[in-house]
């Protein structure tokens, strides 16, 4: 009987301040996949300040000096950029096969087999979640995927222009299959648990929920609201919100394709927007008074009311970021990019096991 091909596997996780999440999940992830032999675990800490790298340097020592464990830092990181990170991540990363594992799952015991016996069946494929929802729907495992580390470099990762949460991933994975794989579905959930958690753990890092300054709303009709946010660094996103004109489960669309983007400024009670790019110099001034915005350099007096609401705001941010990347995605689906990052992919410092000289990725 011929021997079956053992694939070197890469099981690749990305953390950034979610050491409670790593604590639980990596040690049972590497005890349930020891066995299979040819694998690797990855941690790449994307700058966490909660003590991940001394919690790494105490309790998983003995993985890294056996070559089971590498640990890589991103030390320049200030906001979480899910893309990037990751594109970092699978550079580090050895295996002939790279699975992504998000730091709030577990593999399930023997999945480094699983995936391997998968690949011999049939090695041009993309495993990954049911996304779809055919067969189940887990929330927190979307993100599960394994495929040739040679395919996901020669699609130069994720898109990095999708700074943030949601279709980043289903857009690496429709470039992908552009290479002819077929994608199939990780149908035993034993494989796919996770810690549950809320949006707000989800996102907290990114640089929406750590820089928006206000976010303004203004009803039109049932299908249509203006919006507005401001930032810390004195940029903003201003547009309306339609429906979704794709068939996904995101919230909404943006009628004009992409944010209207610019810079504000504010003295008391009055707020001015400037746009830049195409339409550089148009202005939006208003008054703040009560909680409301009114615009006062057009004859409609248009009101926007502002939005403090924690849990509203929470939800109003993971909003944001889907449906900017939705229309980022469906653009690539149209155009059939396969490369989205033409110069550089996942670029920048890391340190590697705790070495002082980092590796420059390019």
């Amino acid at each position: 009987m011929p021997k079956v091909k053992e694939f070197k596997i890469s099981l690749c996780t990305v953390v950034m301040n979610r050491l409670h999440h790593i604590k639980k999940t990596l040690p049972k992830n590497i005890k349930d996949n020891l066995a299979y032999g040819n694998v690797e675990f990855v941690v790449m800490d994307y700058n966490s300040k909660d003590g991940l790298e001394t919690w790494i340097k105490k309790e998983m020592k003995e993985y890294i000096d056996a070559g089971i464990l590498v640990y890589a830092k991103n030390t320049e990181a200030s906001v979480f950029d899910r893309s990037h990170s990751r594109n970092q991540m699978f550079q580090v990363a050895t295996g002939d096969i790279i699975c992504n594992i998000d730091a709030d799952n577990y593999t399930g015991k023997g999945f480094a087999e699983y995936v391997n016996t998968t690949f011999c069946k049939e090695d041009k494929i993309l495993l990954v979640a049911d996304t779809k929802g055919k067969y189940y729907n887990l929330k927190d495992a979307f993100g599960r995927f394994c495929t040739l580390r040679k395919d996901f470099l020669k699609v130069k990762g994720y898109d990095e222009s999708m700074k943030s949460y949601g279709y980043e991933d289903i857009d690496l994975y429709s470039r992908i299959k552009l290479l002819g794989r077929k994608e199939r579905v990780i149908k035993d959930v034993s494989y796919l648990k996770s810690i549950p958690h809320q949006n707000e753990e989800r996102t907290k890092n990114e640089y929406i929920n750590k820089n928006l300054y206000a976010f303004y709303i203004r009803y039109i009709d049932a299908w249509k609201s203006e919006v507005f946010f401001l930032y810390k660094d004195k940029s903003y996103d201003k547009g309306t919100l339609i429906p979704n004109r794709y068939k996904t489960n995101a919230a909404a669309s943006i009628k004009q394709g992409k944010w209207e983007k610019g810079t504000w400024s504010k003295e008391k009670n009055e707020l001015v927007l400037l746009l830049t790019g195409a339409r550089k110099g148009e202005k939006f001034v208003g008054t703040e008074r009560m909680g409301k915005l009114t615009e006062i350099n057009s004859d409609a007096g248009l009101v926007y009311h502002k939005i403090k609401d924690p849990s509203f705001l929470s939800e109003v941010m993971i909003t944001h970021s889907i449906i900017t990347n939705l229309e980022k995605y469906q653009l690539n689906l149209k155009e059939k990019k396969i490369i989205v990052n033409p110069k550089s992919f996942g670029h920048g410092k890391v340190q590697i096991n705790f070495k002082s000289r980092p590796t420059i990725l390019r």
